[in-house]
Order: C-alpha cells, then sequence, then structure tokens
C-alpha cells in the first residue's frame, strides 16, 4: 500500500494524491535498454531499504518536533511546536496519538492546545476557550487539530514506512547534515507518477527519519524536524484519553 503524501495544513492543506498505476503493453523493440543506476542512486536506495526496515520495527514513539515552511508556502503553511506521542500500526497512519502543541498561523494567529485520539474518540483541548471538542469523528479537532497533525510523522506507524522512497523514480544521496545531535545521511526522492519529490534525512546511527522538506504542489516547501526521540518510551496507560479540565465546556461540535 502507497503511503499518503500529506501534511495536515489547517484550511490550506496541501495533499498529495496518489496516480493509479497504468499498464503497458510494449513491443519487444520499444522497450528502452536497461540503464543501471548511479552509484549515488545505489547508496541511496541502500539506505532507504535500511530506513524502511528499521521504521517498520517501531511499534511506540515519543519525540519533539516543529514544522516550517519556506518559498510560496510561507503565506500557508502554520508554524509548528509540540510533543508528539503515537502508539499502533494503521494504514492511515496511526491508531493513537498524543499531541501537545503550540503554533502562528500565517495572519498571526496564536494556536496552542492538545489533541489525540484513542482509536475510539478524537479531542482537541482548547486553553483559549476552555473548551474541550470530544467526538468519534476526527474533524472534531477543526483546523487546530489538523495543523498539529501536520507535527506527525506517519512512517513511524505505517507498515510500509519507506515504500514509496524505495520505489521512487528517482533517489539520490546528497551528503549529510546535522539534524540535532544526529549525523544523518541527506537524500533526495522524486515520487513515482509525478506525485512531488522530498528531502529525507536519515540518521546514521539508527536509520530513522529526522527531518523531511517536502516540495508543496502549491508552491514551497514544508519543512518538519524531529528531535529528542524515544522508541517504546513507557507511557501512562490513559494518557490518549480525553481528559477535560474543570470548569472547561466540553462539545461534540468541530473548534473552528
Amino acid at each position: 500500500m502507497k503511503r499518503v503524501l500529506c501534511a495536515m495544513l489547517g484550511v490550506c492543506v496541501a495533499v498529495a494524491a496518489y496516480a493509479q498505476d497504468t499498464e503497458k503493453t510494449e513491443s519487444k523493440q520499444d522497450k528502452k535498454p536497461e540503464v543501471k543506476p548511479k552509484a549515488d542512486d545505489a547508496k541511496a536506495l541502500e539506505i532507504f531499504k535500511k530506513a524502511d526496515a528499521a521504521t517498520k520495527r517501531v511499534k511506540s514513539v515519543k519525540y519533539k518536533a516543529s514544522s516550517s515552511a519556506s518559498g510560496a508556502a510561507v503565506s500557508r503553511v502554520p508554524q509548528m511546536t509540540g510533543t508528539v506521542i503515537m502508539v499502533g500500526e494503521d494504514p492511515s497512519g496511526f491508531d493513537k496519538y498524543y499531541i501537545d502543541f503550540k503554533g502562528e498561523m500565517p495572519d498571526g494567529s496564536k494556536l496552542e492546545g492538545t489533541t489525540g485520539s484513542d482509536a475510539d474518540e478524537y479531542f482537541l483541548l482548547d486553553p483559549a476557550k476552555k473548551t474541550a471538542y470530544v467526538d468519534i469523528d476526527p474533524s472534531v479537532a477543526g483546523r487546530i487539530g489538523q495543523a498539529a497533525r501536520v507535527l506527525i510523522f506517519r512512517e513511524f506507524s505505517h507498515p510500509s514506512p519507506f515504500g514509496d522512497e524505495v520505489n521512487g523514480d528517482k533517489r539520490e544521496l546528497k551528503g549529510s547534515k546535522k539534524i540535532g545531535d544526529e549525523d544523518c545521511h541527506h537524500l533526495y526522492v522524486v515520487y513515482s507518477g509525478g506525485q512531488g519529490e522530498a528531502d529525507w534525512y536519515i540518521s546514521k546511527k539508527d536509520f530513522l527519519p529526522r527531518r523531511v522538506d517536502r516540495v508543496l504542489r502549491g508552491g514551497g516547501t514544508l519543512i518538519v524536524t524531529i528531535t529528542d526521540l524515544k522508541i517504546a518510551p513507557k507511557l501512562d496507560p490513559g494518557i490518549f484519553k480525553v481528559k477535560v479540565p474543570e470548569g472547561w465546556t466540553k462539545t461534540d461540535e468541530p473548534a473552528q
């Protein structure tokens, strides 16, 4: 299954929709000769395969994350920081998650709160309005919850974390870069079917991702970076359950 490449960006969601693969019937004389990959492409492919295997083993994770934008995306993408906890495997990207976040929309409005799900209910706690938005429909978290979910690295819970990169049209090892305290491989990929491109930063130590720069269809780049990565952290069993503070309003209406 292909991983959906999307960044949840509040009211301005940049979605990369996958195109259907088409089959071609070529005569023998029409087939192009096989082209061997360049040395740097072979190295990049090997690293992406190791990243896929390493990330696939992750069942729960906790990390600090930040998102930013460059180019044309600056006017559309909120800047976010937060702590993310994820547990479980699900084709959509996660079963249970918790995000404690702060941020700012391009218009200057501030965002702060907590959003999450225990796989049954979704919630957003908005301290500015002292309101808890809770429902079985994920849309209850509204644009604020969508903006916060941009901090989620779906690769950590997807059954094929780097399958799209392994099967991309082009891969290149561009060098090394330090992300936080981690020495990382800097990899570039062009996805198959015209589904965009990205730069990945994969730790040389554990082959887990630390940053991704995705080129958005509307122009510009979304950058998500993670630090303080902890695999299989000790968690409060109730962390994914909504806890409505005393004196707050609880509603199942979507947050605005």
